[in-house]
């Protein structure tokens, strides 16, 4: 997502909050998920609770402005200051005042004119009085009240673990590039492309980053040629080529979560593959998202929770893409918008 609708995501969201209809963890999730890397590779997040934009700055979140944002974001509604009624209340205020101040001068040299003549003895010269009148009281501004007790700043996630999103229209952004006769794994036209042309084989491409603990892999993928009878997905806690966690789909209509571990292959959601509604068959695109939380596995499918699993083996590593042929070679998949952040 771009600034723009990266912005208008979260206020749909806040409005939801605001509104009692998102939980706070949630919202904070949801927000927290967002991120936005501009033309020089920077990485840019809205704050959860501030509702201000954020830099990482490499070690950092630090507070900024997008060079293409204008004016900053608002979050708490404007309060209503009534200006036109003050004014007049100022105004006549004002009058009010000016009338008694004239009072009272005349009252004044009325006093210091009668001292020229003799006074009647006990004769007590009356003070003049100058009413006062209260000045109206401004309205004070709102304040927000925090949205969670997490951060009131920036981002929600440890900034050392920062959110890695690629859109692949970068060829220098490290991922594998290799084409062979048996396989490719490399960029191409914005995306990222596996091309596997042996039986039975898998095939897999990493951008060497490591997260340490929890961590939320998302992707486009569309077969674009071979078989529907293939498999495709996202790993995660990538240790090696044979120790990893792999959650997968096919166009024609299965899915499943398994494992990699000392060489040997083993599923962990079910025995088999199995069937599922939420998948696009075909040579439609799919949104593929894996959950790695503590020992819990989790694979959704267009935003629809297709399987799970529970396993303890990784608890930390790379993430990355897979492509697997079967009985047919020639499974060709384009990957776009990958994305992996730390909870």
């Amino acid at each position: 997502m771009d600034f723009k609708e990266t912005w208008r995501v979260y206020t749909e969201l806040k409005e939801q909050f605001d509104q009692g209809r998102l939980s706070a963890d949630n919202f904070e999730k949801r927000v927290n998920e967002m991120t936005v890397t501009d033309v020089r590779g920077d990485l840019w997040q809205i704050g959860v609770s501030s509702g201000k934009w954020y830099r990482y700055d490499g070690q950092n979140w630090v507070e900024d402005m997008p060079f293409n944002i204008i004016q900053p974001p608002v979050l708490a509604a404007p309060v209503e200051t009534h200006s036109s009624s003050f004014k007049w209340l100022w105004i006549g205020g004002g009058l009010a005042g000016l009338a008694l101040v004239g009072c009272a001068a005349v009252a004044i040299m009325i006093f210091f004119f009668n001292q020229n003549e003799p006074l009647p003895n006990n004769t007590v010269v009356p003070q003049p009085v100058i009413a006062t009148q209260p000045l109206p009281v401004l309205p004070q501004p709102a304040t927000e009240t925090p949205i969670s007790s997490g951060p009131i700043a920036g981002p929600g996630f440890d900034p050392n673990s920062p959110p890695f999103f690629d859109d692949f229209s970068n060829p220098a952004s490290g991922w594998n590039r290799e084409r062979t006769a048996d396989y490719v794994r490399d960029y191409e036209n914005g995306n990222y492309r596996i091309q596997v042309n042996k039986t039975k084989w898998a095939l897999m491409a990493n951008p060497n980053k490591n997260f340490a603990g929890e961590v939320i892999v998302e992707v486009d993928a569309a077969k674009v040629g071979g078989p529907d009878k293939n498999g495709f997905g996202v790993i995660c806690r990538y240790q090696d080529e044979n120790n990893y966690y792999r959650f997968m789909i096919s166009s024609d209509g299965l899915m499943v979560i398994s494992m990699k571990k000392n060489g040997a292959w083993s599923n962990l959601s079910s025995d088999v593959w199995e069937p599922s509604n939420a998948i696009n068959l075909g040579s439609a695109s799919n949104h593929i998202r894996a959950e790695c939380i503590g020992d819990s596995l989790k694979l959704l499918v267009n935003d629809q929770l297709a399987a799970s699993a529970s396993d303890s083996s990784f608890t930390s590593g790379d993430v990355g893409l897979i492509a697997s042929a079967y009985d047919t070679p020639g499974v060709d998949i384009l990957f776009d918008n990958f994305s992996a952040s730390s909870r």
